[in-house]
């Protein structure tokens, strides 16, 4: 787990300000500036990651780094489906026990909490672009059951996909996903 104190801390807590700053105005400079911001935001963390990082980890990550890419990759392009963790592991030449470990020390999370994360990443951004109902956008996600759907989304936001729709459609961010 990285842990940022002092100044690298505030250097980051001001970026992520800034870019929401910028995302509430909305206008031509927005996405110029959230990009550089982003960019920014990435070196801050890989110099604490580097620094944090034990000589195992990093050798693991750069043993693994391609086959965890290619298997990101794949649950990035085909996350509306069902995705099983054997067929990850196959494509990253692994077997479904080493994947998991491998993927949870380079990711931070096994690869369900990480699918789900991103159904839910995916399933936000429809609530606050789209008039899809919440079935559709359920299903547009991967989720099977609009249920399983609304109560993760609840556990991951803080908030039932309703009301995240009406709280967002007022302009405003207030939620984060964990």
């Amino acid at each position: 787990m990285l842990r940022f104190d002092g100044k690298r801390r505030t250097k980051i807590e001001e970026i992520i300000r800034s870019m929401l700053r910028e995302f509430n105005i909305n206008d031509q400079f927005t996405l110029p500036h959230i990009r550089a911001s982003m960019t920014l935001l990435f070196d801050r963390i890989t110099e604490q990651y580097h620094e944090d990082c034990d000589a195992e980890l990093a050798a693991m990550h750069n043993e693994y780094r391609e086959s965890v890419r290619k298997a990101l990759d794949y649950i990035n392009q085909n996350y509306t489906e069902k995705i099983y963790l054997r067929d990850i592991s196959k494509i990253a030449h692994m077997s479904p026990n080493r994947f998991e470990l491998i993927f949870k020390h380079i990711i931070g999370m096994t690869f369900t909490e990480y699918l789900v994360y991103l159904r839910v990443l995916k399933a936000r951004d429809l609530l606050m672009k789209s008039d899809k109902t919440l079935y559709d956008i359920c299903r547009s996600c991967g989720f099977q059951s609009e249920v399983y759907f609304c109560r993760v989304f609840k556990e991951k936001t803080g908030r039932r996909p309703s009301a995240y729709r009406s709280r967002n459609l007022k302009g405003r961010i207030t939620c984060q996903i964990t």
